[in-house]
């Protein structure tokens, strides 16, 4: 244990040079250096420093997450820094120039090779669950025997995703405005951007962000969370064209969107989505499904998203501002106690009388009644109308109300000259009245 707690002390990453976020973040990812993590093996896996077998039932130790070498807790401080190349300066010796240029080489990690691997010279198994034994490439996947090495082809084919990797052979160095300087590779060359959110889908994207640098260039491949997404965009600038895909939820490609904007790069890049997490409309509208869990079968989606079509959305941008604004406030009519009292009164002869044409059957005095009712409405009317000048809908409904009272006091006129008997009358006038002014039986409120 105290061994394995040295080693762990020394074997912690390099010293990172002084200087601003960027030299720091450009530092880590532009380095050859292993990223370990612990982790355990079902089959025998042996150490890349001391070849010996890695101890324990399920083989304890710590592998690299991007080239995945194998070490002991005790051999992580003296292993090389041989991890995947990312630039041109960490090929170093094993560059090879040609007439037509600098060729991309093989970048071999000896033994662990995965099961029923088969030699691409010979086509028979390789490998070895005895010892460390045998070679694969780190770009192009190939394995291949000690003996049968030398036969292979000096060029490296990079494999299934050639189209989106970014060769390290074509990137020379990082210019004044931090950003790469690229030679483009010959043929078909449409390079791709990735910005993984390692904290989505219950952590499922340290998986993906892993996978994606054993697939391509680690330098293409960006973790949100610890860099965020402008360290990848400064670093693409000068590329032509190029795709960016964003394995994350609808926020994290919000957030993207929002830094492609800022360095005025919109018409040199194309979006893609692959949704991690919760929030996932926009892959789904853009046809990508709703979440992806598996990063078994990432070369086969990668696949997809090269020959995938292209689509214009509108991306809008709203700014919400606070404003009071001011409820406008009904002026209330300001009347006199005197005035206040001749109001209540008339309202209360309003009632007096609409209260013995309800209950009344005499025809004199229903007559006589509602010729009062009708003067004192009258006069009500008029003296609301003056105090609420002007309240149009008020006046609406004053004017109503008149040529309901007119409509009773032609009924008294149709009655002066016999136009209704006795009962007609007290029927017809009880009507106009309900008509005209809402009334409550029983209660004192007739008029409201």
């Amino acid at each position: 244990m105290e061994d394995w707690l040295g080693s762990l002390k020394t074997a912690t990453a390099p010293q990172r040079p002084r200087g601003d976020s960027f030299l720091i973040e450009q530092h880590d990812i532009l380095s050859n250096h292993h990223h370990w993590y612990a982790t355990s093996h079902a089959r025998p896996t042996y150490c890349n420093v001391c070849r010996d077998a890695l101890s324990g039932v399920t083989s304890h130790g710590l592998s690299c997450e991007v080239c995945k070498c194998k070490v002991h807790k005790r051999c992580a401080a003296k292993s090389i820094a041989n991890c995947k190349w990312t630039t041109l300066a960490s090929v170093g010796k094993d560059i090879i120039e040609q007439a037509d240029g600098i060729i991309m080489p093989h970048q071999w990690m000896e033994g662990n090779l995965p099961v029923s691997s088969m030699c691409a010279v010979c086509k028979k198994t390789c490998g070895s669950v005895l010892r460390l034994q045998d070679w694969r490439c780190l770009w192009c996947r190939a394995t291949v025997h000690v003996a049968c090495r030398p036969q292979m082809a000096v060029a490296c084919p990079i494999g299934p995703a050639k189209l989106s990797v970014v060769p390290p052979t074509s990137v020379h160095s990082i210019s004044t405005d931090d950003a790469w300087d690229v030679a483009s590779p010959k043929g078909n060359f449409s390079p791709l951007l990735v910005f993984v959110n390692s904290k989505s889908g219950d952590n499922q994207g340290v998986k993906f962000l892993r996978r994606f640098k054993q697939l391509l260039n680690p330098a293409q491949v960006f973790d949100l969370i610890s860099t965020g997404p402008s360290l990848g965009l400064r670093l693409f600038r000068h590329f032509e064209m190029f795709r960016i895909l964003v394995c994350s939820g609808d926020g994290s490609v919000g957030w993207v969107l929002s830094e492609i904007d800022r360095f005025n790069m919109h018409k040199q890049c194309q979006v893609a989505v692959m949704p991690l997490g919760t929030g996932n409309d926009l892959a789904r509208v853009l046809g990508w499904g709703s979440s992806c869990d598996d990063d078994t079968h990432l070369p086969q989606i990668l696949e997809r998203y090269e020959s995938a079509s292209t689509k214009m959305l509108d991306r809008w941008s709203i700014m919400v501002f606070e404003k009071a604004i001011p409820v406008p406030k009904t002026p209330k009519m300001s009347i006199s106690t005197e005035q206040e009292a001749m109001l209540t009164g008339m309202v209360t002869s309003a009632n007096h009388h609409l209260r013995f044409i309800v209950e009344t059957n005499d025809t004199q005095t229903l007559i006589r009644s509602t010729r009062n009712l009708c003067d004192t409405v009258d006069d009500l009317v008029c003296r609301i109308s003056e105090h609420h000048k002007d309240d149009e809908q008020l006046a609406v409904k004053c004017d109503i109300l008149r040529q309901k009272l007119n409509m009773l006091l032609d009924a008294l006129q149709e009655e002066e000259i016999g136009a209704h008997s006795g009962d007609d009358l007290i029927a017809t006038i009880r009507s106009l009245i309900a008509r005209s002014i809402p009334v409550t039986p029983g209660s004192n409120a007739y008029l409201l």
